[in-house]
């Protein structure tokens, strides 16, 4: 299982289109975190997740989300959304994470009970 974020994309499928940075943007836009099993699996694959900040903070960069992501049984993927917020102001280039907890239906590898990815919002002003 690998979580990755895609910019821009409403359904995204592979890996190839994903960034592990972005562009912030003048205006909001949506980037995915994008969860890839191997193969896919005869059960429902659940895990719940929730951004928290580092140097970007919720509201003011992006929008905080939590919540349950599900991959249906037969299907290899699905995404996470969050909200990068855009702005005019000139600032450093700022990072939040995704902590991904819970599963149902699969294991993390062992010993792990918490996946967490760094995400950097790349300053364009």
């Amino acid at each position: 299982m690998r979580w990755e974020t895609l910019k821009n994309i409403s359904a995204p499928t592979s890996s190839d289109e994903v960034e592990s940075s972005f562009l912030e943007s003048n205006s909001n836009h949506t980037n995915y975190f994008l969860l890839k099993l191997s193969k896919s699996l005869a059960n429902d694959i659940k895990v719940d997740y929730e951004t928290h900040d580092k140097t970007a903070t919720a509201g003011k960069d992006y929008i905080s989300t939590q919540g349950v992501a599900t991959i249906p049984a037969g299907q290899m993927v699905t995404t996470i959304p969050v909200t990068i917020i855009g702005d005019t102001i000139t600032e450093s280039d700022e990072t939040f994470e995704l902590w991904i907890y819970n599963p149902i239906g699969i294991s993390f590898p062992e010993g792990k009970s918490l996946i967490i990815k760094n995400r950097t919002i790349l300053n364009d002003d």
